[in-house]
């Protein structure tokens, strides 16, 4: 059981790694196009982890509010 717990983060954050250079990468292929400043990989995994617990934040409200609502007749 450790080790596929082990294998399952290691292919998580390969997931996630290989998702924010294809950010970076998209980002300043398009900045150059359309004049826009470049970004360092700092900022992607910066904007990342924002998302993400933005996500995490918005849909655990959510959730709990559904989840809580109570059908009257």
């Amino acid at each position: 059981m450790r080790n596929q717990k082990l294998k399952d983060y290691l292919l998580l954050m390969a997931v996630f790694l290989v998702a924010t250079m294809t950010s970076l990468w998209c980002w300043n292929t398009l900045s150059e196009l359309f004049g826009l400043p470049h970004a360092q990989y700092k900022h992607v995994i910066a904007a990342s982890l924002l998302l993400m617990f933005l996500k995490w934040g918005l849909l655990s409200h959510h959730l709990g509010d559904h989840h809580s609502i109570t059908h009257k007749v």
